[in-house]
């Protein structure tokens, strides 16, 4: 029975706590401290009654030597109440920012002149459709090899269509160049040296590193790492694709 109790009152305590929390977080300090004292006094005055029907005249004696100790610590009590206000808000600050990237989009889009690329920021998974050419508005993933290859043909016209193509296939099929050297027509790996000749857009940069127009500078330098870490060639990505990503954090860190 007293386990049964002192559970039922841990709840009521755990429940009171909450919802003072929440009301105090709207009232300020002045007001929470006038409610705390108010509350203290009830909560002793209901404990105390509870006592003297459950325990018996031993343990009401006791509850009433005891009341002095709490009338003395209330004073305490509601100093602290505005130091334990403030930190309360701090750490739902700090726990509502630990991540300045959680609601940021979680994808990066590389777009060239055949293809749309996305590059997943979980998984390093890179999925993309065609947007020119004989397999106009076909995803990537619905190509076999053979196809892919004459996609790649096709992509040599444009040095970053065939450089994001092969870095979808260095991710997806990985053993895809000792496949295509017995293929009848050869391909040029453009590699790191496919950049345009045109400067990159802000816009562009953005949408490559998933940020926002807003985002701030520790954003972009948060999105550039957790790419490099996906899609750096020492991690199985591409020399193409991290040139692409540090060209980008460099282009938007250019404005701070």
């Amino acid at each position: 029975m007293i386990l049964i109790y002192a559970v039922l009152l841990t709840l009521i305590l755990g429940l009171g706590t909450w919802v003072f929390r929440q009301w105090a977080h709207q009232a300020g300090p002045v007001r929470a401290r006038q409610v705390l004292s108010r509350s203290i006094m009830l909560i002793t005055a209901v404990v105390l009654v509870i006592v003297l029907l459950r325990a018996g005249a031993t343990l009401l004696a006791l509850a009433v030597a005891l009341l002095p100790v709490l009338q003395r610590l209330l004073p305490t009590l509601m100093m602290l109440a505005p130091a334990l206000l403030r930190w309360y808000q701090r750490g739902k600050h700090s726990r509502t920012h630990q991540d300045p990237t959680r609601h940021r989009p979680q994808h990066s889009t590389v777009t060239t002149q055949f293809l749309v690329m996305t590059l997943n920021h979980a998984d390093g998974r890179m999925t993309g459709e065609v947007l020119k050419g004989r397999y106009q508005g076909t995803v990537l993933s619905q190509l076999n090899l053979t196809e892919l290859f004459d996609l790649l043909s096709e992509c040599q016209a444009d040095p970053q269509s065939s450089a994001v193509l092969q870095a979808y296939l260095d991710r997806e099929h990985p053993q895809w160049r000792q496949a295509q050297h017995s293929a009848d027509e050869p391909f040029t790996d453009f590699g790191a040296d496919a950049q345009s000749d045109q400067a990159m857009s802000s816009v562009e940069a953005r949408a490559i590193l998933g940020v926002d127009a807003d985002a701030s500078r520790e954003d972009i330098i948060h999105a550039h790492r957790r790419l490099m870490q996906k899609f750096h060639p020492d991690r199985g990505g591409n020399d193409f694709l991290a040139a692409k990503i540090n060209r980008a954090k460099s282009v938007l860190l250019r404005d701070f």
